[in-house]
């Protein structure tokens, strides 16, 4: 009778498994998509369109910016609707950064992490204005920041 070594079939039968799944994912599928880029949302925050006096919101990115978007745009709905403003979301180029858009007057307000407000604060003299608070409603954050690694 044929004899075979399991742990090489094993071998074998995973390499050949990993190569069908490579070379699945090189087949294109020449299916055609058409996007209508002027089919868009109605609104995602709401403002009036002869406002010249904006206030602009930064952050740094946590999840994909059009979770961020979704994240976010309630908040400046409602800061809009309560102080009769206007609040957009602008979102930081990768070649630029929260804390220096803030500190260059390119957003008014943003939501920085403890090591980001640490560095806009010591740039810029940010000031806080709003803390989160913890599971027992106190506004505290524990943190390890290595100050080696930040400059």
């Amino acid at each position: 009778m044929f004899q075979t070594n399991n742990k090489y079939t094993g071998c074998l039968f995973i390499l050949i498994t990993i190569i069908v799944i490579l070379i699945s994912g090189c087949i294109h599928d020449n299916n055609e998509i058409t996007v209508d880029l002027d089919n868009t949302i109605d609104r995602v925050v709401q403002y009036p369109p002869d406002e010249t006096d904006v206030i602009y919101f930064g952050f740094d990115l946590r999840l994909s910016p059009k979770e961020d978007a979704r994240m976010y745009a309630p908040f400046l709905q409602y800061m809009s609707e309560e102080t009769g403003r206007t609040f957009k979301i602008h979102f930081t180029p990768c070649y630029s950064s929260t804390v220096d858009e803030l500190g260059e007057d390119v957003t008014q307000f943003a939501l920085l992490g403890g090591l980001n407000y640490i560095i806009a604060h010591d740039k810029y003299n940010a000031t806080c204005l709003v803390r989160g608070l913890n599971e027992e409603g106190r506004s505290e954050y524990r943190a390890a920041i290595r100050y080696d690694i930040i400059e």
